[in-house]
């Protein structure tokens, strides 16, 4: 497929199965300044978002912070601050943050952008500064994809009774680890009146613990009508955060024995993430293990080069890494902020 606009050509997909339309690759034509194509190109971006999923910019030199401000704010109407958001992260410019800071001999699994909260960001934008040396892929799953090939019953369970993740946070003025956040890194400040006030705005339980740390627990959707095309979405970071994600000794040795550690001081009911139900009741191991099946199975994986832009759809691609060896720096920026107001979401 070769699609060419005044700005850039559509080169083709990074999908290798020729019955999926998943994730346009575009080149530019002659050196062009990003931002202003696709404020020009606009409501061809929309098109392409909904019926792809993403689109990765190659070539286009999107390669520092202060860039990719620039051209993220031309990608989307509003720009969305990461707070409250599950991952230890850096801001780097404003609106701007380092796409984790997860130890490189770790992988990420697949997973929607801030599906455990009331409000999420409808786009999602990455930059490659660096890329890694060796490793340190980006697996994309298709949101419909996953929603093809679950189990409808597995479905309907997670849309009737929704999912809670409790979370632990160290004490606000400690420092951050791969296994736990500051609640002040988390929400970005250290004031407990303002971490109170964005909880009750946003729905979230919080309990403050005697050690300075920080309980929560909040209930979210475990399927949502897309905000466009109203289609169903298996939204949730169950498959992520439960602890049967937790690797065994057997599969992964190191990690094992780090969450071995750390659950000595906090077991299981007293982890840093947790998830159930939003009735209470436990989720099935088996049924997490198809979930988690259904995205290894349909993910699509490819190299970052430097300068690298990759738009995506939150609610139609799920997005993860790879382990990774030598230096790497991907910047991540949120956009649209999208939340519930009666049965169908909103997004500004």
């Amino acid at each position: 497929m070769i699609v060419r606009l005044p700005a850039f050509t559509v080169a083709g997909t990074l999908s290798s199965d020729a019955r999926e339309d998943f994730l346009l690759v575009v080149q530019p034509n002659e050196p062009v300044d990003l931002a202003a194509a696709l404020r020009l190109h606009s409501r061809w971006i929309s098109e392409m978002l909904l019926a792809y999923g993403g689109i990765l910019f190659r070539g286009f030199g999107v390669d520092s912070p202060s860039t990719m401000r620039r051209v993220a704010e031309a990608a989307y109407e509003r720009a969305m601050p990461y707070t409250g958001g599950n991952l230890p992260r850096q801001t780097v410019e404003k609106g701007v943050y380092t796409s984790d800071e997860i130890s490189s001999q770790y992988r990420i699994t697949p997973h929607y952008a801030m599906s455990y909260a009331r409000t999420w960001p409808a786009r999602l934008a990455f930059a490659c500064v660096t890329p890694a040396k060796r490793g340190g892929r980006m697996p994309l799953c298709s949101g419909r994809r996953l929603m093809k090939h679950l189990h409808p019953k597995i479905v309907d369970e997670f849309e009737r009774r929704r999912v809670s993740y409790v979370r632990m946070y160290a004490d606000g003025v400690g420092p951050a680890t791969n296994q736990r956040q500051t609640w002040a890194q988390c929400y970005q400040t250290e004031s407990r009146t303002d971490v109170e006030t964005f909880c009750r705005l946003n729905g979230i339980e919080l309990e403050w613990l005697p050690s300075g740390g920080l309980r929560t627990r909040q209930t979210g959707h475990g399927v949502a009508p897309h905000p466009i095309t109203g289609e169903r979405i298996f939204f949730n970071h169950a498959h992520l955060l439960h602890t049967s994600a937790w690797p065994t000794a057997e599969s992964d040795a190191t990690r094992a024995a780090a969450i071995r550690q750390f659950l000595t001081t906090f077991p299981e009911e007293k982890a840093y993430y947790n998830v159930t139900f939003g009735d209470g009741g436990k989720m099935s191991v088996p049924v997490l293990d198809e979930v988690r099946r259904v995205i290894a199975e349909a993910r699509v994986t490819f190299d970052w080069q430097r300068g690298d832009f990759l738009l995506l759809d939150n609610m139609l691609v799920l997005h993860g890494r790879e382990e990774f060896s030598g230096d790497r720096l991907i910047l991540s920026a949120h956009g649209d902020p999208c939340s519930y107001k009666g049965a169908a979401p909103l997004c500004a």
